[in-house]
């Protein structure tokens, strides 16, 4: 049985591609905002943020 991109006449590398691009973007955003236990509850984004701000005061 044809699926409906053999039937459009699309092969299936545009739409293998398009949907690792979509994957990678979701990935990306919620990997920035989502929080992990190992950073003591905070989103990657707040963690480097403080930790910017600790190795400047170091500094």
């Amino acid at each position: 049985m044809p699926d409906a991109h053999a039937e459009l006449g699309e092969g299936r590398a545009p739409l293998a591609r398009a949907s690792r691009a979509a994957v990678f973007r979701w990935l990306n955003m919620y990997n920035t905002w989502r929080r992990h236990s190992a950073n003591g509850q905070l989103s990657p984004v707040a963690y480097e943020k403080r930790q910017s701000a600790t190795m400047t005061l170091a500094a």
